[in-house]
């Protein structure tokens, strides 16, 4: 018989809330059939809990760890003095390698898995992870994928069994229940779509269908690894530098299809928000920024295409796929020659500095001293103000009383030709969406008006999101000059507006639908958006038309805002849809818009004393029409890269073929 191998399981928790938190969904999801039990059964299996001392007597209070002992050896491994609060990343590497060490000479005869506490396991996916160590695997290496937990974590509690304190859950099943709540950076880094982009691509995802999802990553968790070698002193995050330390021959295996093993990854929604900007990024910026931080062994995870399903393999997967391999080839051949090597990456070093300031905090330079650096580190040193705006006011000097009744009869009459021409001024700019071009909202009014001329004459809905009376007024008369459906909603009623209701007033689905709705209101979309696209034909749209009013001078930058909003404004099964977006804006538009505002506060209102000034702001406010007529040409055509000071956008969707 073969010899049986050697498991140590490692997870890392400490305090009470996370040992909770843990033992909810995380731990149930180890326990489920043919996980941790079936590596309990066929191998020498132990688990080794990292944790602090005050946390040990939260885990007996736990059901679920009571379970786990009773499948398998528990022992507890004490990290009080690794743990830094605020650096999360530099303690758990530490705290893996301190686990790994422990074996002492045993490490290279033993598989170590490692398991974060904010994942959940389908059911039967230890079955092919024993496959890969029995095959002799160096390291095997686990894609995730992630979920807003806020949204899926109720689910996931209702089903734990209460009795088996399991949550047992088929792969499909879980992977269907990750695409209806998957967070903003899945979005962000899926370049099949234009609305949402973020700053760091460690995974490059490809829409296929509604059930299909594929994948890249460049980092990527690591399941399992038996050490080639002992395990020294950690020079880089375990993420990092764990796989070229410990198994230098390179034998890596990616597991690569959801069906055999899948990891769904909790984070909080608002997690990494920061990172996320508005509209796309091309193969180059994605290149470049991929460039800065990717070590070979990053590149090596990427040559691997991974692929999430909650259902059977779609009929047009290989034409997919080869498209993702395309594209990922010309994004890999655009990537610096070299890259970045593991030890001492330009990430660890800061973290390490940042978790020994964190860690030291209020202690004297004794007990710092006595401290030292723990093991699992080498050991011979480590390389808008407010501004307040106060106008004063003179009074008029006395005039005698006639020069005042003549100064009066000119100043009216000059007044009453001034506004009559003023009133001229203000006509000939027209009324959103038909401005002139010399008009500031003329390439934003475009986008707008293009959709009406294409859809006139019932063709297609317009849906007006919009509560101020002026919007309601134009958008109504606008409607029954091109002879267009109109749906008025009002924001507090969307959850009222249901498909029958919907089906009752429209019985015949439209080719394609329009929803207007100003910046105020765009957190509102996802469920209004969830029903609309029934009401459009298998092949229509549903297009959002986001208006920004006076967004060039607003201090907010909303390219960076309407990026918070992308899961507020699609519905959860968005990878279902292709999903593009066009940008109006532009630091230009901006700049233009904030000049010919103060030339129109010095020309209005008339004043006599000034009207030197008024003559040359009159100049200049023609001048400036002028400009913003030449940038509005340029602007003419939206682009998928959303610039700064965005003043409208226009979303679409449209389901994809399978």
């Amino acid at each position: 018989m073969a010899e049986r191998l050697s498991v140590t399981f490692l997870t890392a928790i400490w305090g009470e809330r996370y040992v909770k938190e843990f033992a909810s969904v995380s731990l149930p999801s180890y326990l489920a059939p043919d996980n941790l039990d079936l590596l309990a059964r066929e191998t020498d299996f132990e688990v080794v809990i990292l944790t602090t001392q005050d946390s040990l007597s939260f885990f007996d209070k736990q059901p679920a760890f009571r379970r786990l002992k009773s499948i398998s050896p528990v022992r507890f491994l004490l990290i009080d003095d690794l743990v830094a609060p605020g650096n999360y990343g530099v303690t758990l590497t530490l705290a893996y390698a301190r686990g790994i060490r422990d074996k002492g000479d045993a490490q290279t005869s033993t598989y170590f898995v490692f398991m974060n506490s904010d994942f959940v396991m389908a059911k039967g996916s230890c079955q092919a992870l024993l496959e890969e160590m029995r095959a002799g695997r160096g390291a095997i290496m686990a894609p995730t994928l992630r979920a807003s937990a806020e949204k899926i974590l109720p689910t996931l509690l209702e089903t734990v069994d209460e009795q088996t304190h399991t949550l047992s859950i088929a792969p499909r099943e879980l992977v269907q229940l990750t695409f209806e709540n998957l967070h903003p950076t899945v979005m962000a880094k899926t370049v099949t779509q234009s609305l949402l982009t973020c700053i760091t691509h460690n995974q490059v995802y490809w829409q296929v269908s509604n059930d299909t999802l594929l994948a890249r990553h460049h980092l990527i968790f690591m399941l399992a690894i038996k050490p080639e070698q002992p395990m020294g002193p950690s020079l880089s995050y375990c993420d990092y530098g764990f796989v070229p330390d410990l198994v230098p021959s390179g034998d890596i295996k990616v597991l690569d299809n959801s069906d055999a093993f899948y990891l769904l990854e909790l984070q909080p929604g608002a997690q990494e928000g920061e990172f996320l900007i508005s509209g796309t990024k091309s193969p180059a910026a994605i290149a470049q920024e991929l460039s800065g931080w990717t070590t070979k062994e990053h590149r090596t995870y990427a040559q691997t295409t991974v692929r999430f399903h909650s259902g059977n393999p779609p009929s047009n997967l290989a034409a997919k796929t080869k498209q993702f391999d395309i594209y990922m080839k010309d994004l890999q051949g655009r990537m610096s020659k070299t890259p970045v090597p593991h030890e001492h990456h330009h990430y660890w070093v800061p973290g390490v500095q940042a978790w020994l300031q964190l860690r030291n905090a209020g202690m004297s330079l004794s007990q710092q001293l006595e401290n030292g650096l723990p093991p699992e580190l080498p050991q011979t040193g480590d390389s808008n103000p407010l501004h307040s705006h106060i106008q004063a006011s003179q009074a008029p000097a006395k005039q005698s009383p006639l020069r005042v009744l003549i100064t009066e009869s000119i100043s009216q009459r000059v007044h009453t030709n001034y506004n009559q021409f003023v009133g001229y001024i203000k006509r000939s700019q027209g009324a959103f969406p038909d401005v002139p071009i010399w008009h500031g909202s003329w390439a934003d009014a475009r986008l707008f008006s293009q959709w009406i001329g294409r859809h006139s004459n019932g063709s297609g809905l317009l849906v007006n999101l919009a509560a101020d009376p002026l919007t309601i007024t134009f958008i109504d008369g606008l409607t029954q000059k091109r002879q267009m459906p109109l749906l008025p909603v009002k924001p507090s009623e969307i959850s009222e507006l249901s498909r029958a209701k919907l089906r009752q007033q429209f019985p015949e689905p439209f080719k394609t639908v329009l929803i207007y709705t100003r910046r105020a209101h765009c957190r509102d979309l996802a469920q209004l958006v969830g029903v609309l696209v029934d009401q459009v034909k298998p092949d229509g749209k549903v297009s959002i038309y986001i208006d920004h009013k006076d967004g060039e001078i607003n201090p907010t930058n909303f390219k960076f805002e309407l990026a918070q909003y992308a899961a507020e404004i699609l519905p959860p099964n968005w990878i279902g849809y292709d999903v593009q977006a066009k940008f109006i804006g532009g630091r230009v538009k901006g700049q233009l818009a904030r000049i010919e505002q103060r030339l129109r506060r010095k020309v209005l209102p008339l004043n006599l004393y000034k009207l030197p000034l008024i003559l040359f702001a009159s100049a200049g406010w023609v001048s400036s029409s002028c400009l913003i007529a030449c940038n509005n040409m340029r602007l003419r055509n939206p682009s998928s890269t959303c610039p700064n000071a965005c003043t409208s956008a226009v979303v679409t969707l449209q389901r994809l073929n399978n």
